[in-house]
């Protein structure tokens, strides 16, 4: 009887010591994969948080650039607007200094079509009619009144506009000779459109990024 006691009291004690170790090695597999899904979670949470820093730093240079280039567009946008309002102004002076130098009637008539070309906006005398009319007699000084007299007008109109190519226009106008002149004039007129093409290109650049 005494022999079956200890046996079964050995067999509890063994049933404990199992259950006990059994209990350890879950718990050390819980720990194991425990620690495993930390690392795992850690990792993750350190490579977000890389990539979080990577895409502030994007957001804050995109932003960076965005900000300079609304500010740079702006600028060229009301510089765009100046200049074109100017280069109107400029070929609308040129193209009436081509209508006095066609007019078959502009030796009697000079004074009547500067004054439309003024439109009123400048107030200083361009043109002085009174001068010598007798050498209007001639063909060679009617040609040199008409060129003098295109040459002050394109001068006023430049101080007007504050417009250094028609003050240098009017300065070759004086230097050359007659025959050049219109031929002058046209080519003057035709890069004036070529620049305000390629601002107005510039522009739509600036319009398409800008709408990005």
């Amino acid at each position: 009887e005494r022999q079956k006691e200890e046996m079964n009291s050995k067999h509890a004690y063994d049933m404990v010591i199992n259950d006990l170790t059994d209990t350890i090695e879950n718990a050390n597999r819980d720990i194991a994969a425990k620690t495993v899904e930390k690392e795992r979670k850690a990792e993750k949470a350190a490579l977000n948080k890389k990539q979080l820093a990577s895409t502030t730093a994007v957001k804050a240079e995109n932003e960076k650039t965005l900000a300079a280039t609304t500010t740079e567009c702006e600028e060229k946008t009301l510089s765009f607007n100046e200049k074109q309002n100017l280069r109107g102004e400029e070929i609308q002076a040129i193209e009436k200094a081509i209508e006095i130098l066609s007019s078959p009637e502009v030796s009697g008539n000079a004074e009547k079509y500067l004054s439309l070309a003024q439109g009123g906006k400048a107030q200083t005398a361009l043109v002085q009619l009174g001068e010598d009319r007798s050498a209007t007699n001639s063909g060679a000084a009617r040609s040199e009144g008409i060129r003098r007299r295109v040459r002050e007008f394109l001068a006023a109109e430049g101080q007007r506009l504050h417009s250094q190519q028609l003050g240098l226009l009017a300065e070759k106008i004086a230097a050359d000779p007659f025959a050049k002149v219109k031929k002058m004039i046209d080519s003057m007129i035709t890069r004036l459109l070529e620049e305000a093409n390629e601002d107005a290109n510039h522009e739509g650049f600036c319009d398409t990024e800008m709408g990005k």
